[in-house]
């Protein structure tokens, strides 16, 4: 009978956990693709536009007025001096990259994603590149790839010896998202011990340690994902990104109800 009622329990906790609408910067898919169809046909009207590009602009010349154009919010005049950097040097990746960066800006996601792929055919050993579209790849909802791209930063980086944190955070996140509590919790605590104020990290291995929680019956894992939502909280606050702030509140006030419902569960085995 007591198995029958933690089972209960745990799809009770577990539904209540994944219906906290928290927003992980990787859901409304279909939105995303909805928005993007709007993208491309304003995007289509403006790409190519090269009226405010002079003839005798060097290739630094285009970097500058690009980054300028991008400073500005002009990012649709930033696509357009990329465009002609990419003309006088087709095989230079980091044109590929910083075009890639405004497309996904633009919410032109798989747009984004052909810049990163072009950038890594040129420059293979460049993690960021892997990483930004691994980022690209989770908006569209393709776990799988991210992952792997993901993955393929955090190796490049170990053998460099230069490890980031970006790419162990958002793997967490697709852990996350995966259900794979435990390899989501080891992914972000690297990426806070590369990071150790990131906000969003504290916030994922939050979420991660309440799901193992109430996997696990486990009071000290529950009051450890609390202990690391309120720093998430207090630490988004702080930074003024209010945005981050109200999703991990959100988090914060989901894992005191969580907690209430799991102590009543371990008083019920005493």
């Amino acid at each position: 009978m007591m198995c029958a009622v933690n089972k209960n329990f745990l799809i009770l906790v577990l539904l209540v956990f994944f219906m906290s609408n928290v927003s992980f910067g990787a859901q409304n898919f279909d939105n995303e693709h909805k928005k993007t169809a709007k993208e491309i046909q304003n995007y289509l009207k403006h790409r190519k536009d090269f009226s405010q590009i002079s003839t005798q602009d060097n290739f630094v010349d285009l970097l500058t007025k690009a980054q300028i154009a991008e400073q500005n919010g002009d990012y649709y005049g930033a696509i357009n001096y990329y465009d002609k950097m990419i003309e006088l040097d087709p095989k230079n990746s980091a044109i590929y990259s910083l075009r890639g960066m405004i497309h996904q800006k633009l919410n032109l996601v798989e747009l984004a994603i052909e810049d990163y792929t072009n950038a890594i055919k040129l420059n293979p050993n460049d993690s960021n590149n892997y990483t930004m579209r691994g980022i690209a790849r989770m908006r569209l909802g393709d776990k799988d790839g991210a992952y792997t791209d993901l993955t393929k930063a955090i190796d490049i980086n170990k053998q460099k010896g230069t490890p980031q944190a970006l790419p162990y955070c958002v793997r967490g996140l697709i852990n996350l998202l995966k259900k794979n509590d435990k390899a989501a919790i080891e992914d972000t605590t690297q990426s806070i011990k590369l990071q150790p104020k990131n906000p969003q990290a504290f916030h994922y291995r939050g979420l991660s340690k309440m799901s193992l929680a109430v996997k696990q019956l486990s009071m000290q894992t529950m009051d450890s994902s609390i202990q690391d939502l309120n720093y998430a909280k207090e630490q988004s606050l702080q930074e003024g990104d209010m945005a981050e702030y109200q999703n991990v509140l959100k988090s914060y006030k989901r894992a005191l109800a969580v907690k209430q419902v799991l102590q009543r569960e371990l008083n019920k085995k005493k």
